[in-house]
């Protein structure tokens, strides 16, 4: 019998949610995969990720920012430089 689509959607945001918790603690396994894993599940599952999750990695080398990326406030944007690869994403601050 196949699995309910829920019930499988469920196993999918547990996983996403460990992959996260293991992004975020130190751990032997490279961080630019958990991340590909993460989309790859969200992707397949279709899943929207939380804010938490999308801002915490650059979308263009996939690094989660921990302390290679610089943080500036212009123009009630928040801009994240990522130092990896230079990559310049924008945040408008709400109010």
């Amino acid at each position: 019998m196949k699995p309910n689509k829920n019930e499988t959607r469920n196993v999918a945001l547990k996983r996403i949610d460990y992959l996260y918790n293991l992004m975020n603690s130190e751990s032997v396994v490279p961080k630019s995969e958990i991340v590909k894993q993460i989309e790859k599940l969200s992707v397949r599952f279709d899943i929207t990720l939380s804010k938490n999750i999308k801002r915490s990695y650059c979308k263009n080398c996939k690094y989660p920012y921990e302390h290679n990326y610089r943080l500036r406030i212009k123009k009630g944007k928040v801009l994240v430089t990522c130092l990896n690869c230079n990559n310049i994403r924008r945040f408008d601050i709400s109010h």
